[in-house]
């Protein structure tokens, strides 16, 4: 394994599980309130997104091309609305019950982002790209 294959330093192993286990009591906290904004389900898929990303640090030092870094990061931005989506549906079963906690309209706001997210994380990846080649 390589230099760029390294975890930064910043980031060593304990403390990425620390933050795993920090992002997971925030779920849980969050489960049981009867909250019907959707900004907290979506800061927990970025923060999910972004801890998985340091995890497979490996992964991402292995891309070899701008394609190939672009859609890769354009795949996981993406990944932010649908997982926001699914936290979104998990607490609506969860709660259970006759009415729903995120009304119709908020469903069909962050599945709208699922485009824009996209093309963010592809630029992003690009620039990552040129930026690590330099």
């Amino acid at each position: 394994m390589n230099d760029q294959a390294q975890l930064p330093a910043a980031f060593p192993p304990l403390v990425m599980r620390a933050l795993g286990a920090s992002w997971l009591v925030l779920f849980l906290i969050w489960l049981p309130f009867e909250d019907t904004s959707i900004v907290f389900p979506i800061l927990l898929a970025m923060d999910l997104c972004v801890w998985l990303a340091l995890r497979l640090w490996p992964f991402w030092s292995t891309l070899g091309d701008v394609l190939t870094a672009s859609l890769a990061a354009g795949a996981w931005l993406a990944a932010v609305p649908v997982l926001t989506l699914g936290f979104m549906i998990f607490k609506g079963g969860v709660h259970g019950h006759g009415f729903p906690d995120f009304a119709l309209n908020q469903f069909a706001y962050v599945l709208l982002a699922a485009p824009v997210c996209a093309a963010l994380g592809a630029v992003l990846g690009a620039v990552a790209y040129f930026i690590r080649k330099r």
